[in-house]
């Protein structure tokens, strides 16, 4: 080794300060590399550790989505069910209010007979009251001349 590093030194001393300083840059940018390298780690593994952090947020928030879209499913169909029922209810009343106008007016129809009948039944009362008030008057008229 010791030879190694004497053969080393002997090229570097023939080939020039170019060499000299390149291999002083490459040594020196090799140590900072070592130094620099734990930081790197230690950044690269927060950097891992936020994404990790991001991604457990992601599926968090599509966990809760996914929560979400099922009660908000569960709720329109709640709602269909109740807007159903209202509909049915509504047709219901529709009929009975149809019903209850075919009464009404059979009512109405009834009680326009029974009026026209007992307005003739008036008319009739009066034409024969004025029959007896006739009868009447000839029979007094017919007593009071026998007398």
């Amino acid at each position: 080794m010791d030879a190694l590093l004497e053969a080393l030194a002997q090229s570097l001393a023939h080939s020039g300060p170019e060499w000299v300083g390149a291999i002083g840059l490459i040594v020196t940018v090799g140590w900072s590399a070592s130094q620099i390298l734990p930081f790197w780690q230690t950044v690269r593994l927060e950097q891992l550790d936020l994404e990790k952090s991001r991604e457990q947020r992601k599926a968090e928030d599509a966990k809760r989505l996914d929560q979400r879209d099922k009660e908000r499913s569960v709720n329109e169909g709640r709602w269909i069910e109740q807007y159903e029922h209202a509909n049915a209810v509504q047709e219901q009343t529709n009929e009975a209010l149809s019903t209850l106008r075919t009464a009404v007016d059979g009512m109405r129809t009834s009680m326009d007979t029974t009026n026209m009948l007992l307005q003739q039944s008036k008319d009739r009362s009066k034409e024969m009251g004025a029959k007896i008030d006739a009868i009447h008057n000839v029979v007094i008229h017919a007593k009071e001349g026998t007398e």
